[in-house]
């Protein structure tokens, strides 16, 4: 029998993980290292993301968190995710930026490039996503 075989661009796959991620971290209260150390398929979804796709999740998701201003980092993600999103803020705070004028700067990019494209240790930049999509909600929630 004959299968349609779908397949996703990179916008679609951005959104689809984006919002996965969000609903884990939801899940779980925020709780990021629970989402990080109970990944299931979702990880498994993350390898399976075009590299891309996965360098604008870290962006989406670190304008997402601009405003967390988090400055105790704790282990490698912590200090990308922060880096990430300090990053964003600033970019609003000397531009009046968008999300795109965000994404596009060759900093930011740069490193969500490099992050997403390192299948050496690839839970680096899944940790970080994770972490990026859990201060945006708290952010969200002004639960800081």
């Amino acid at each position: 029998m004959f299968r349609k075989k779908f397949t996703l661009n990179a916008r679609q796959e951005q959104h689809l993980v984006t919002r996965l991620i969000g609903r884990a971290v939801a899940a779980q209260d925020g709780d990021h290292l629970a989402v990080i150390e109970n990944t299931g398929q979702l990880f498994f979804l993350w390898r399976a993301t075009a590299p891309d796709a996965r360098s604008h999740v870290l962006l989406s998701s670190a304008w997402q968190a601009r405003t967390a201003g988090w400055h105790m980092m704790r282990d490698q993600r912590e200090r990308f995710a922060a880096e990430l999103s300090n990053y964003a803020a600033q970019w609003v705070y000397e531009n009046s930026g968008t999300e795109e004028g965000f994404a596009s700067t060759p900093y930011a990019s740069t490193l969500a490039d490099a992050l997403a494209r390192d299948y050496d240790d690839i839970t680096v930049s899944w940790a970080t996503a994770i972490t990026l999509a859990a201060w945006g909600l708290r952010t969200s929630r002004g639960s800081l």
